[in-house]
């Protein structure tokens, strides 16, 4: 959850409210609320004479009641303008600001409290269909790469490997004049089947 809130700092300017004087903010702020450290404290801008301040409060809770407390408590410490004065003041002191002296501060518009943004289950990660769509699309691509390699092994399995191949039949009705030549020809490469 997070609170934002805009206050204007009276007596001072933007030129005086350098990286001390906003640690010190920091803690005063965190000071108001329980369960809080200035690391929760996140100036988001400040500007013009009388000094404006916007500010978000990240609660580290999701916890919608815990927010609103933090809310409420910080509205109470703003509304007491002289005491948040007096911290904010002694703060930056301590925090070795010199010259710094607001004398006064003013709530400029309403705390707001936010929810942080839910995700859709949804919308995250991949559908079951597009899981399914995938699988699909690797078997069929597995059955190709396999049915490639089945072909081309027993294609090169029926390779002519120099070897002649002449069945009973042939070698039969062949004449002797042709036997005699392709026993010559391929004398240890014959089979007869």
């Amino acid at each position: 959850m997070k609170i934002s809130a805009s206050i204007s700092l009276e007596g001072v300017t933007v030129a005086d409210f350098t990286s001390t004087v906003q640690a010190a903010f920091k803690t005063t702020v965190a000071n108001l609320l329980s369960g809080v450290s200035a690391s929760q404290v996140i100036i988001t801008s400040y500007s013009r004479r009388s000094l404006a301040v916007d500010f978000d409060v990240y609660t580290g809770s999701t916890s919608g009641s815990f927010a609103s407390s933090l809310s409420k408590q910080l509205t109470d410490g703003l509304d007491d303008s002289a005491t948040f004065t007096s911290s904010l003041n002694a703060n930056a002191a301590a925090a070795g600001a010199t010259g710094f002296q607001t004398t006064g501060v003013k709530l400029t518009s309403p705390i707001v409290v936010t929810a942080p943004p839910t995700i859709s289950s949804s919308s995250s990660g991949m559908s079951i269909g597009l899981v399914i769509g995938i699988i699909v699309i690797c078997c069929a691509c597995l059955f190709i790469v396999v049915a490639v390699l089945y072909f081309t092994c027993a294609r090169s399995k029926h390779h002519d490997d120099g070897k002649v191949t002449i069945h009973k039949a042939q070698w039969d009705n062949a004449d002797p004049m042709s036997k005699a030549s392709q026993l010559e020809m391929k004398e240890d490469h014959i089979t007869q089947v």
